[in-house]
């Protein structure tokens, strides 16, 4: 009778231990929408734990001047995972969207052995693959042909010893600017034109413009602040310690500067 009943607390167990949701089975492939980005959730549902509550981070690198790409050019997007505490395997998911939240731009895998695309309802997720003591990731990225504005890459990592019982989950996110297609001379008139002064300040910005415009302030997570239009002089107010993109859009044109709130 004892053994039947060992042998049944066994079954029972494996049974169990098969739909657990153990990060063994996304060691390989991790689930979509695990970013951490616009009301996703990141690692923790399938790991545990509270994201960047200890030491370490995910950081999101781009070869680019000051932040900004040029529409439909192609550019080398990083991924570092750091573990202070040290890790066998290392993992991590990012998506890269505009200030709606639609994904922009096209990906392409440098590294098949390591990195992969995921696509889930009509979203695109760029991901570990095959995850081992590798902690760092690179892969290509053309900025979208036809958008231009701030865009952000939501990024979430994992480092492990021991996916159940010795792991830590960070976020992070890395915004960029895309620039539309102008002749060099439309964009040197564009930057004499249109002036935001201070660039440090301490919550009240200045902004001239040559000729009628809209002028969007966002913050490096992407999230818009405040627009308005102007007309030759304005003043922009009341933002809080940071650092902001402003925007300035004549006609179509646009001209981006970055100002840092003390």
């Amino acid at each position: 009778m004892k053994k039947t009943l060992l042998a049944l607390s066994l079954i029972i167990a494996i049974a169990a231990w098969q739909f657990l949701p153990s990060a063994n089975s996304y060691s390989s492939t991790p689930p979509a929408a695990k970013t951490g980005a616009l009301g996703q959730n990141n690692c923790t549902q399938c790991h545990g734990g509270t994201a960047n509550a200890e030491s370490g981070s995910i950081v999101v690198d781009i070869v680019a001047d000051n932040d900004t790409v040029e529409q439909d050019s192609a550019y080398t997007i990083s991924v570092v995972v750091t573990r202070d505490a040290g890790g066998s395997k290392y993992g991590f998911e990012l998506m890269i969207v505009d200030t709606n939240g639609n994904h922009v731009g096209t990906s392409v895998i440098t590294n098949s052995n390591n990195s992969q695309i995921i696509t889930s309802n009509n979203e695109t997720y760029i991901a570990h693959k095959n995850a081992n003591s590798n902690r760092d990731w690179t892969f290509e990225w053309t900025a979208p042909s036809t958008y231009a504005g701030p865009v952000t890459i939501y990024a979430a990592g994992l480092g492990s010893v021991q996916y159940q019982s010795d792991n830590d989950v960070f976020t992070g996110s890395r915004t960029i600017y895309v620039r539309g297609k102008y002749t060099s001379t439309s964009i040197e008139e564009l930057a004499i034109e249109n002036k935001v002064s201070p660039t440090l300040s301490n919550g009240i910005v200045n902004v001239e413009v040559s000729q009628a415009a809209e002028v969007s302030v966002y913050q490096l997570n992407g999230q818009l602040v405040q627009t308005l239009t102007v007309n030759g002089t304005s003043q922009i107010n009341d933002l809080c310690t940071g650092m902001y993109l402003i925007t300035i859009d004549q006609a179509g044109k646009k001209d981006y500067h970055k100002v840092v709130v003390e």
